[in-house]
């Protein structure tokens, strides 16, 4: 083995090594709404020259599900799967159509379609798809119960939900099965999560049902967050997947993601920095002026 070719094996070994780990994203605070505070947001890093031997597989993203993928916010994921660049020089990019996610979805699923994965897709049983779920869930929205703090209403089963008035906010994401249940159960619907809300603080609904981290994030944005409650634990899991096509199901790097989503180390991770998101949000708007119809609920509280 001649001096080029040991000095180039020495680079690779620096290459992977965590002491020279590379960073595929980065975190920056942006006014995205004219809020008066910053919100994160997460951008992935590539270059063509990071690894001479890097694999690239792309996923489509919904670009409205922040903090899972978001066109305008990114992705908390980014930092997660980055460590398998480090690991095995696998790069994970998540993608956003310019127009239509369903339309995508739909040519996807019909195998009409160039994309090689989606990223955050709930369980359909379609018939027509060929395309594989990556088992285990990455991760779950959980669909939790929303009450004002002066309000306290008994459940035990979902069925017990019958006896109240309740809404869903058309805005969140929910599965169709999920849906389904709602109206069954009487849940209606609202337009947003902020007339859902609204109808709440004022007495109009007993409860909301609302996905737990993209529900918190508006509760913080409004300054709601004191004049509620959550229920401990979630009605409702839809659970997220990677969905692939068929002919990279069984390659030896799916197998690597699948045993890594698996892994304790990916779950803590997970969850630390879905916390951290909250504890952003719960900082960036100390001192937000909650709506004018909060100081209706006050005087109905105070009588």
């Amino acid at each position: 083995m001649n001096f080029a070719k040991i000095l180039c094996a020495l680079i690779c070994i620096l290459a992977i090594s965590p002491a020279n780990a590379i960073n595929l994203y980065k975190v920056k605070e942006v006014d995205l709404d004219n809020l008066g505070y910053k919100q994160p947001v997460y951008r992935q890093k590539y270059s063509d020259s990071m690894h001479p031997d890097q694999i690239r597989i792309d996923f489509l993203g919904d670009p409205d599900n922040f903090p899972y993928t978001s066109k305008r916010q990114g992705s908390i994921f980014y930092e997660l799967f980055s460590e398998l660049f480090n690991d095995r020089h696998l790069y994970i990019e998540i993608t956003y159509p310019k127009k239509d996610y369903q339309a995508e979805l739909y040519k996807f699923e019909n195998n009409i379609s160039e994309l090689k994965g989606v990223f955050g897709m709930p369980f359909y049983n379609s018939k027509y798809s060929k395309n594989v779920y990556v088992y285990p869930a990455f991760a779950d929205i959980g669909i939790h119960l929303i009450t004002s703090r002066d309000k306290n209403i008994d459940i035990q089963t979902k069925e017990d939900l019958k006896k109240y008035k309740g809404v869903y906010p058309k805005d969140d994401k929910f599965e169709e099965t999920v849906l389904k249940d709602f109206k069954r159960l009487g849940i209606l619907e609202r337009e947003t999560f902020d007339y859902a809300i609204e109808d709440l603080l004022t007495g109009k609904v007993d409860f909301v049902v609302a996905s737990y981290y993209r529900s918190q994030i508006k509760l913080y944005k409004l300054g709601l967050m004191n004049y509620i409650n959550y229920s401990l634990t979630p009605i409702w899991k839809i659970p997220l997947f990677l969905k692939v096509n068929p002919r990279i199901a069984k390659t030896k790097n799916i197998e690597y993601i699948r045993q890594y989503i698996k892994s304790p180390s990916f779950k803590q991770k997970r969850d630390r920095l879905l916390a951290n998101i909250l504890e952003i949000y719960r900082e960036k708007t100390k001192g937000v002026i909650p709506p004018t119809y909060i100081n209706s609920l006050q005087s109905v509280v105070e009588e």
